[in-house]
């Protein structure tokens, strides 16, 4: 979403699960949500993202920091 000039600002959702025939990692389906800012440079795009851990396990901290630069 268009903020002003160069920046942006983003919500998403991600979520997913690691399987493997006959192995069992405990890990389960996973899901969060967060939002972000785009900062668009001359030389591509700084990402900066807070997400939110939605099935949070014990012992976890509530949320996560993202830091990336360029498209992928």
């Amino acid at each position: 979403y268009p903020i002003s000039g160069i920046f942006e600002g983003t919500v998403f959702y991600d979520g997913g699960e690691i399987k493997a025939d006959g192995l069992n990692l405990g890990f389960g389906y996973r899901h969060a949500a967060g939002v972000g800012l785009v900062v668009n440079t001359p030389v591509g795009p700084l990402n900066l993202e807070l997400g939110f851990k939605l099935n949070q396990k014990s012992g976890e901290s509530p949320n996560a920091f993202h830091l990336s630069f360029g498209l992928f």
